[in-house]
Protein backbone atom coordinates (compact mmCIF):
# COMPACT_ATOMS: atom_id res chain seq x y z
CA UNK A 1 0.00 0.00 0.00
CA UNK A 2 1.48 3.39 -1.12
CA UNK A 3 -0.21 7.11 -0.83
CA UNK A 4 -0.12 9.45 -4.04
CA UNK A 5 -0.03 13.28 -3.92
CA UNK A 6 -3.25 14.76 -4.84
CA UNK A 7 -0.12 18.15 -5.14
CA UNK A 8 2.13 15.54 -7.42
CA UNK A 9 3.34 17.86 -10.87
CA UNK A 10 4.31 14.67 -12.35
CA UNK A 11 1.97 12.59 -14.79
CA UNK A 12 -0.43 10.34 -13.30
CA UNK A 13 1.11 7.01 -15.33
CA UNK A 14 4.32 8.30 -14.58
CA UNK A 15 4.15 8.43 -11.08
CA UNK A 16 2.18 4.67 -10.49
CA UNK A 17 4.83 3.29 -12.08
CA UNK A 18 7.76 4.92 -10.46
CA UNK A 19 5.43 3.88 -6.84
CA UNK A 20 5.11 0.00 -8.46
CA UNK A 21 8.81 -0.48 -9.92
CA UNK A 22 10.79 1.14 -6.65
CA UNK A 23 10.11 -2.19 -4.69
CA UNK A 24 10.18 -4.04 -7.64
CA UNK A 25 6.43 -5.07 -8.38
CA UNK A 26 4.56 -5.25 -11.13
CA UNK A 27 1.31 -4.10 -9.78
CA UNK A 28 -0.03 -1.53 -6.43
CA UNK A 29 -1.83 -3.49 -4.27
CA UNK A 30 -3.56 -0.17 -2.69
CA UNK A 31 -3.13 3.18 -3.94
CA UNK A 32 -4.39 5.99 -1.36
CA UNK A 33 -5.17 9.64 -2.41
CA UNK A 34 -3.01 11.13 0.40
CA UNK A 35 -4.47 13.37 3.15
CA UNK A 36 -7.83 14.55 1.66
CA UNK A 37 -8.96 17.14 3.40
CA UNK A 38 -10.73 19.41 1.86
CA UNK A 39 -14.98 18.44 1.72
CA UNK A 40 -14.65 18.60 -2.01
CA UNK A 41 -11.90 16.33 -2.51
CA UNK A 42 -13.75 13.88 -4.22
CA UNK A 43 -14.49 16.28 -7.39
CA UNK A 44 -11.31 18.26 -7.26
CA UNK A 45 -9.75 14.92 -7.54
CA UNK A 46 -11.79 13.53 -10.68
CA UNK A 47 -9.70 13.44 -13.16
CA UNK A 48 -7.10 11.60 -10.90
CA UNK A 49 -9.71 8.93 -9.62
CA UNK A 50 -10.93 8.64 -13.79
CA UNK A 51 -7.16 7.53 -13.93
CA UNK A 52 -7.22 5.18 -10.54
CA UNK A 53 -9.62 3.67 -12.40
CA UNK A 54 -8.46 3.09 -15.59
CA UNK A 55 -4.90 1.72 -13.81
CA UNK A 56 -7.27 -0.43 -11.69
CA UNK A 57 -8.61 -1.95 -14.87
CA UNK A 58 -4.96 -2.64 -16.52
CA UNK A 59 -4.22 -4.49 -13.06
CA UNK A 60 -1.45 -2.13 -12.53
CA UNK A 61 -3.30 -1.14 -9.06
CA UNK A 62 -5.52 -3.74 -7.34
CA UNK A 63 -7.69 -1.27 -5.54
CA UNK A 64 -7.61 2.45 -4.81
CA UNK A 65 -9.21 4.77 -2.34
CA UNK A 66 -8.44 7.64 0.36
CA UNK A 67 -6.73 9.18 3.05
CA UNK A 68 -9.83 10.84 4.55
CA UNK A 69 -8.48 13.12 7.15
CA UNK A 70 -10.82 15.19 9.17
CA UNK A 71 -14.54 15.07 9.50
CA UNK A 72 -15.44 17.82 6.93
CA UNK A 73 -13.63 15.10 4.61
CA UNK A 74 -15.18 12.12 5.66
CA UNK A 75 -18.67 13.54 5.78
CA UNK A 76 -18.25 13.59 1.97
CA UNK A 77 -16.65 9.78 1.94
CA UNK A 78 -19.33 8.05 -0.59
CA UNK A 79 -22.45 8.93 -0.97
CA UNK A 80 -22.90 10.71 2.72
CA UNK A 81 -24.29 13.93 2.45
CA UNK A 82 -22.20 16.75 2.55
CA UNK A 83 -23.07 19.01 5.89
CA UNK A 84 -21.74 22.42 6.09
CA UNK A 85 -21.45 22.57 10.27
CA UNK A 86 -17.64 22.97 11.58
CA UNK A 87 -15.77 20.44 12.36
CA UNK A 88 -15.50 19.90 15.86
CA UNK A 89 -11.76 18.37 17.10
CA UNK A 90 -12.71 15.04 19.11
CA UNK A 91 -16.10 14.18 17.88
CA UNK A 92 -15.59 10.82 18.39
CA UNK A 93 -19.21 9.68 18.07
CA UNK A 94 -19.74 11.08 14.71
CA UNK A 95 -15.96 9.58 13.25
CA UNK A 96 -17.84 5.70 14.23
CA UNK A 97 -21.02 7.04 12.55
CA UNK A 98 -19.40 8.15 9.43
CA UNK A 99 -16.97 4.89 9.49
CA UNK A 100 -19.95 2.90 9.95
CA UNK A 101 -21.79 4.37 7.20
CA UNK A 102 -19.03 4.02 4.90
CA UNK A 103 -18.15 0.51 5.90
CA UNK A 104 -21.66 -0.42 5.14
CA UNK A 105 -21.51 0.93 1.83
CA UNK A 106 -18.74 -2.11 1.38
CA UNK A 107 -15.80 -0.11 1.62
CA UNK A 108 -12.61 -1.17 3.34
CA UNK A 109 -11.55 0.87 6.70
CA UNK A 110 -8.12 1.31 7.54
CA UNK A 111 -7.22 2.76 10.74
CA UNK A 112 -4.09 4.47 10.15
CA UNK A 113 -2.28 6.61 12.82
CA UNK A 114 -3.75 4.10 15.41
CA UNK A 115 -1.64 5.55 18.22
CA UNK A 116 -2.28 9.27 17.61
CA UNK A 117 0.87 9.62 15.27
CA UNK A 118 2.97 8.42 18.18
CA UNK A 119 1.19 11.47 20.44
CA UNK A 120 -0.35 8.33 22.97
CA UNK A 121 3.14 8.06 25.21
CA UNK A 122 1.67 6.54 28.00
CA UNK A 123 1.36 2.30 27.16
CA UNK A 124 -2.39 2.26 28.50
CA UNK A 125 -3.19 4.79 25.82
CA UNK A 126 -2.02 2.81 22.60
CA UNK A 127 -3.55 -0.11 24.22
CA UNK A 128 -6.93 1.66 25.00
CA UNK A 129 -6.45 3.35 21.10
CA UNK A 130 -6.10 -0.58 19.84
CA UNK A 131 -8.71 -1.84 21.35
CA UNK A 132 -11.26 0.75 20.56
CA UNK A 133 -10.85 0.54 16.72
CA UNK A 134 -10.14 -3.36 16.72
CA UNK A 135 -13.58 -4.28 18.38
CA UNK A 136 -15.71 -1.69 16.09
CA UNK A 137 -16.33 -4.69 14.05
CA UNK A 138 -15.97 -1.52 11.05
CA UNK A 139 -12.14 -1.64 10.91
CA UNK A 140 -11.05 -3.84 7.79
CA UNK A 141 -6.86 -3.41 8.98
CA UNK A 142 -4.93 -1.16 10.85
CA UNK A 143 -1.11 0.85 10.27
CA UNK A 144 1.03 1.68 13.02
CA UNK A 145 4.12 4.34 12.90
CA UNK A 146 6.93 3.62 15.04
CA UNK A 147 9.98 5.72 16.34
CA UNK A 148 12.10 2.86 17.13
CA UNK A 149 12.37 -0.54 16.56
CA UNK A 150 11.23 -2.12 20.15
CA UNK A 151 8.13 -0.96 19.32
CA UNK A 152 7.23 -3.02 16.92
CA UNK A 153 7.56 -6.28 19.52
CA UNK A 154 5.47 -4.28 22.07
CA UNK A 155 2.65 -3.42 19.47
CA UNK A 156 2.61 -7.07 18.66
CA UNK A 157 2.24 -7.89 22.14
CA UNK A 158 -0.50 -5.57 22.38
CA UNK A 159 -2.62 -6.18 19.43
CA UNK A 160 -2.45 -9.88 20.55
CA UNK A 161 -3.99 -9.19 23.79
CA UNK A 162 -6.45 -6.62 22.25
CA UNK A 163 -7.83 -9.18 19.87
CA UNK A 164 -7.89 -12.13 22.22
CA UNK A 165 -10.73 -10.20 24.31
Amino acid sequence: MTKYSVHAAADLNVKIDMLRKQPGSEYVDILLFHCMRNPAWADNAKRLQDGFSEAKRKKIILAHGASVQGLPALRTFPDTPDQKDVDVPGNVNEVVTQTEKVHSQGAAVISRNLVGEGRFTRAGHREAAMKFALNLGVVNCVTLGFKHTAEIDEAIDRINRVMKV
